[in-house]
């Protein structure tokens, strides 16, 4: 069946219907086996595959049990908490074309904030879904339009918000060029309509002639870097500068600006003394390229080459929000045997793992030293590599679970 038709079915009483019903029982291959009875094989995989996505929906949106999602669209959507964030800078603005809508995840946000919204998709039934999940949260969407961006006219006044296709050729890309629509149509835009936001993978490269015009963001949510976004024109505030951009799970934004828009940061101070703490950089400055710059300004020596492990001996308030930090119990070689015996002497057990730079698997890590004494006080051990030595740091995780350590 064509997606036009897929389209237009899930606009219809009998597919609204349909999912009603079954939203409420369990979601199994008899359900898709049923489905498959009752509609065509396209129709019932389509009702199938949204119920699965409803089921993880809620990891990004807060009324995801009620949205239209298709697996592949609600992997690549902006989650509520990062598509609200982005959607500020767009309050008060008249009017925003989201090219490459997907399934609406910053649609939504943003019909929240400008006074209208119209979505562009060159598959309909994307649009089609992105129009419904905006009526999930009362929000209008003015127009849902198909067609490729390449095709469709943009007015030289328009605001725009992109997100260019980063699967255009199954494998993902980090490459403007390989992207849909292309990297050449990208720049055709940014110079023919100046006022918009690109949306790309963290470790995308963009053209080194936009680092002094635009604003880039990094922006890191539940421990990871959710995305890229390039500002263009009246939405730069920061204009040249790279920026890390942190939300947490209370929804409060910490935000740490560089110095230009080039990685031309101070050359990062590393150590090999491991200090009472050590401490692990948010994703967005890393991505960002800013660790040596925030390591820098707060007197802080990195491990890990790129700064992805520090230490210090005290955690300043400014530290706090950009760190998970562990007390240091022993520092160890990074041998197995060695872990072993510290662990039976001390009465404790490893609750996690996690390494940079070295061939630990964590998870075998865990199954070998992991959860044997439940009695004791849990660990986490950080496998790293220090200068030439290949290091076990064990400790106990101070920041990131509602504990400080020494926050002077």
């Amino acid at each position: 069946m064509q997606r036009w038709q897929l389209a237009s079915w899930i606009e219809s009483v009998e597919f609204a219907e349909t999912l009603a019903e079954l939203t409420t029982q369990p979601v199994t291959h008899h359900t898709l086996l049923r489905l498959r009875r009752r509609f065509e094989r396209s129709r019932a995989e389509l009702i199938y595959e949204i119920l699965q996505v409803r089921a993880i929906a809620h990891r990004k949106f807060s009324r995801g049990c009620e949205m239209l999602m298709t697996r592949r669209g609600w992997e690549q959507s902006s989650g509520q908490v990062v598509g609200s964030w982005k959607a500020r800078r767009f309050q008060l603005t008249p009017r925003v074309i989201d090219l490459c809508c997907g399934v609406g995840g910053d649609a939504l946000a943003l019909a929240g904030a400008a006074d209208e919204v119209a979505v562009v998709d060159r598959d309909p039934l994307m649009v089609a879904m992105a129009r419904a999940n905006c009526g999930v949260y009362d929000r209008s969407c003015a127009a849902g339009i198909v067609a490729s961006c390449e095709e469709f006219p943009l007015a030289t006044n328009f605001v725009w918000h992109l997100d260019p296709d980063r699967r255009a050729a199954q494998n993902r890309t980090v490459h403007l060029e390989r992207m849909t629509p292309r990297g050449a149509w990208i720049r055709e835009l940014v110079q023919r309509c100046p006022t918009g936001a690109l949306k790309l993978a963290p470790a995308t490269e963009f053209p080194t002639d936009w680092a002094s015009t635009a604003e880039a963001t990094w922006i890191s949510h539940y421990g990871e870097c959710r995305q890229l976004v390039l500002w263009f024109g009246e939405l730069v505030r920061h204009r040249g500068r790279r920026v890390a951009v942190r939300l947490d799970d209370a929804g409060e934004v910490h935000e740490w600006i560089g110095a230009d828009g080039k990685v031309t940061e101070k050359p990062l101070r590393l150590t090999t003394h491991v200090g009472s703490l050590v401490m692990e950089l948010d994703p967005a400055l890393l991505a960002a390229g800013l660790a040596a710059d925030f390591l820098c300004q707060h007197e802080c020596f990195g491990l890990t080459r790129g700064g992805g492990y520090a230490t210090t001996d005290e955690l300043a308030p400014s530290i706090v929000p950009w760190v998970q930090a562990y007390t240091v119990d022993t520092v160890l070689p990074l041998r197995l045997p060695a872990v072993e015996k510290w662990l039976r002497k001390s009465r404790l057990y490893l609750g996690e793992v996690k390494q940079r730079g070295t061939d630990v698997r964590p998870q075998e890590w865990l199954k070998r030293v992991g959860r044997r004494r439940l009695s004791g006080d849990a660990r986490t051990l950080l496998a790293m590599r220090v200068d030439s030595r290949a290091i076990a740091v064990i400790g106990e995780r101070v920041v990131g679970n509602g504990r400080q350590h020494r926050v002077s």
